[in-house]
Parts: structure tokens; sequence; C-alpha cells
């Protein structure tokens, strides 16, 4: 790690992760005192807009994107990148708003969900196995 990254003090960077580790845990346990079903969880109990909903989604992914080290990539690869990053951002809010209604209606809120209802079962298999071959 180039010297200009790194902290000066150790234990001001694991101060923080232990706060913020602190406030995930709180809203965490706040938030499952209300939620009692699927609905809850997946789609806040189909009370938010599909704007917001969009946004959470935008906000899932870039926090996954965070811990699987996107961050590194574009430190690595600079200008180009960022541009594809931004773009992903921005498009999950859009999908969200173009299909979000009709899969709320649905109730699927997973695409292997979605997927069983609209096709049926075995197509479930299949589709799922080409997720997990993308994945992989």
């Amino acid at each position: 790690m180039p010297a200009e990254y790194a902290l000066s003090n150790v234990w001001v960077g694991l101060g923080v992760v232990g706060i913020l580790f602190m406030i995930f845990y709180y809203v965490g346990y706040t938030s499952s005192k209300k939620t009692v079903s699927d609905e809850d969880f997946y789609a806040a109990g189909f009370s938010i807009g599909p704007v917001t909903n969009g946004l959470g989604m935008a906000a899932t992914w870039a926090s996954l994107a965070t811990f699987l080290g996107v961050i590194a990539l574009i430190m690595k690869l600079q200008v180009p990148f960022v541009y594809l990053w931004i773009q992903w951002a921005i498009s999950i809010p859009l999908l969200t708003l173009l299909y979000g209604t009709s899969l709320r209606r649905m109730k699927a809120f997973t695409p292997a969900t979605f997927i069983r209802q609209r096709y049926g079962k075995p197509s479930t298999v299949v589709i799922v196995c080409w997720m997990i071959l993308i994945m992989i």
C-alpha cells in the first residue's frame, strides 16, 4: 500500500470500524422488531414507491460491490471503469422504475421467483443453473 493511503494511527481506523458495526447492529436490531413477514423484509411491506425501491436496490448493489473489491478495481483501471460503475448505479433504479411495478404486483422478490411464477417450475431449474454458471 502506498504511504499516502496509510493511516498514521491504526486505532483510529479500528475505532471507526467499531462505531460503524455498532450503528449497523442497532439499525438491524430495531428493524428486526418491525419486520414480521417476507413482504416486510424484501419490499418494506409494499409501503414504498418504485423510486425509493430502485434507490434502495442501487444502494444494496453499491455496498455489495464495495465488499467485492470494486473500489480496488477502480483504483487500478481508473477512469473507464468509473464510468461503467456509475452506469450500473444509475441503471438499477431505472430498471426498477420500468419493471418494478409488475414485479411487485406478482410479489416476486428475486429473479428465480419471477421466472417460476411466469414460466413454471421446470424453467426455474434451467434459469437458476444458468445464473450460477454466469456467476462462476
